[in-house]
Order: structure tokens, then C-alpha cells, then sequence
């Protein structure tokens, strides 16, 4: 399909179930494993079991004491659904997916065909630059290989097909441009950092917040920080009901234009879909970017995601709910 005509019109589920069959067919767990070998391939080390978040931590507080970019950028099953959103094949299943997580994410999948070729594009740059890429773990591999035999197998076309994507997607981005090497890590490194980012954070000059809370106090009291600053965004659709807006690219833009980070600034980025390619740009501008998805509702004390245990989120929680 030409990217440029792209366009995510309604599809039945049914219509989405019958042409995810399909794609499972054609997608062996074979062929997936041989992708994310490939993909580790591509790292100078790689770790994607929960001992990757020490090495991800001593890159980034070197990164900080010496005032050199970095970035940290996380791909799961949305970022594969964006990535995977113009492929030839499997239209009903890709259309599908691309409707819901853009109203998972923005609680509207009104975007036209540019903008969500740019959001692609963007998303591809900054995994493909960045310094520490964390991608969907064999465990995510072998439950998509138990869901094969699961009834449930076909109960979340869009979140099974997106890991899928997040997979291959990344494989066929990393070797079309033979980056440069990396540390490939879990795309859980998030909360695996979860004891180090107060001692990331002591080695940065500023730290940056972009996320849908302003933490700024909280941080600064929390980690010992003396200069932070937040950007507010609107939050996820699907975690936050009600609070999700189609911020992507006018909102997005005004934030880039606010951003102003450089070196020994620490740029902490909660923005879901959009996070990734905010790293990169802090990226560029010489800052350590760190796309720490979820991280930031355990801070504000607030249960989002599978992990978010109530021990988990009052071990971690440094603001209230």
C-alpha cells in the first residue's frame, strides 16, 4: 500500500480476527525468534532479563558525569502497531490495531495520513539512534507461543499483533540502517531502573519531566534534585478516561519548541507513543533521554499497568494520588 494514501478506516471484529488468523499463519514463532536474535545482534551487550537494568544504569550516569547525549527508548506492542501500521499485508488486522491504539492513546484515531507517517517516521529515528533500545523479551515470545493453543489466543488482535510488530518491526528498522552498537535491553528497563533513578538523577545538573503530572516537587524532594522542571502533556486515553487529546502534532510541536535541554540535563519522558521520539530530540540536543513510560503514574501513586501491585506502587510512590 502506498504510506502516503494510508488511512485507518473502521474494520469489523471480526473482519480484524479472520485477517489476524491469517497473519498468525504466515508469522511463525520461528521466524519471530530469528528477529529478535538479529535484534540483540545489533548490540555492542545484550541483557533482557531484569540484570540488563545495571548496565543500562552505569551507561547512563557515565553519560551524565560526562555531559554526552544519550537515549534510552522502549518499543512494546503500541510502538508496534504504529510501526507495523503500513505493511502491505493483513490490512483488516493493521487497520484495526491502528484505530485502537490511537484511541487508546489519544481517545481519538481522527489523525490524517501525514501526521501518522511523520509519528512512524519519528519513531523509527529515535530506536534507531538511540543508545539503549529495549525491545519485547523472550517471555513475551514464548506467551505468544502459549496463546497459539490458548482460547484467548484471538481476544486482543491489537495487542498480540502489535507484539508481533514490536519484534519485526525493529529487526527490519536496525538492519536498514546498521546503526551504530547499542545495549539492547527489555522494554520492561523501565521499572527494573526503578531503584537507580534517584541516583541517576543526583548526577544531573536539571532534570526535565514530560509526562502528564507535575512531579517537579515531588522529585526534588523525593531524589535530593535542586533543579527541576516539568512539561505537562494530556494523559493516556485508556489509563486516564476523559483526559486523553489529540495533542499530536500542534501540542507536540510546542513542545518541542519548549524543551530547551542540553548536556547534563536529564530528560525523564512519560508520552507514551510520542516518548520515543521526544528522546530522540532531547537526544540531539545533547541531554540523556530516558522514555520511562509508566514509571511516572508509580511515582504519582496511581495503578495503571499489570505490574502495579499496590506493594509495588506504595514501595515506589514519591507524591500522592
Amino acid at each position: 500500500m502506498n504510506e502516503a494514501s494510508y488511512g485507518a478506516p473502521f474494520v469489523s471484529a471480526e473482519a480484524a480476527t479472520n485477517s489476524y488468523d491469517h497473519y498468525l499463519a504466515a508469522t511463525t514463532i520461528n521466524s519471530l525468534s530469528l528477529a529478535l536474535k538479529r535484534v540483540e545482534s545489533f548490540g555492542q551487550y545484550a541483557d533482557l532479563t531484569e540484570s540488563g537494568s545495571s548496565i543500562a544504569r552505569d551507561l547512563v550516569i557515565d553519560a551524565l558525569e560526562r555531559r554526552v547525549a544519550l537515549s534510552l527508548v522502549r518499543i512494546g506492542d503500541g510502538e508496534g502497531n504504529i510501526l507495523g501500521a503500513f505493511g502491505c499485508h493483513f490490512r483488516d488486522a493493521r487497520d484495526h490495531s491502528t484505530r485502537e491504539i490511537l484511541n487508546m492513546m489519544f481517545a481519538t484515531s481522527g489523525f490524517s495520513n501525514a501526521e501518522l507517517l511523520r509519528m512512524r517516521l519519528d519513531m523509527i529515528e529515535a530506536l534507531v539512534n538511540a543508545d539503549i533500545l529495549g525491545v519485547s523479551d523472550w517471555v513475551r515470545v514464548g506467551r505468544l507461543e502459549a496463546l497459539r493453543q490458548s482460547p484467548d489466543g484471538r481476544s486482543d488482535v491489537r495487542g498480540y499483533m502489535g507484539s508481533y510488530e514490536s519484534i519485526l518491526q525493529v529487526d527490519k528498522a536496525l538492519q536498514a540502517s546498521q546503526p551504530r552498537r547499542r545495549l539492547i535491553v527489555s522494554n520492561h528497563i523501565h521499572r527494573y531502573l526503578m531503584d537507580f533513578y534517584a541516583s541517576i538523577a543526583s548526577r544531573a545538573d536539571e532534570v526535565l519531566l514530560i509526562g502528564p503530572y507535575d512531579l517537579s516537587s515531588a522529585l526534588q524532594q523525593a531524589f535530593g534534585i535542586q533543579k527541576v522542571r516539568t512539561l505537562t502533556i494530556p494523559n493516556q486515553a485508556s489509563s486516564t478516561p476523559g483526559e486523553g487529546a489529540k495533542w499530536f502534532p500542534d501540542a507536540y510541536d510546542r513542545l518541542l519548541a519548549n524543551m530547551k535541554v542540553g548536556p547534563g540535563v536529564l530528560t525523564l519522558v512519560a508520552a507514551g507513543l510520542l516518548g520515543k521520539a521526544l528522546c530522540g530530540h532531547a537526544q540531539l540536543q545533547g541531554a540523556v533521554a530516558l522514555d520511562i513510560g509508566s514509571v511516572i503514574d508509580v511515582w504519582r501513586g496511581k495503578a495503571v499497568r499489570n505490574y502495579h501491585s499496590p506493594e509495588f506502587v506504595d514501595r515506589f510512590r514519591i507524591a500522592d494520588s
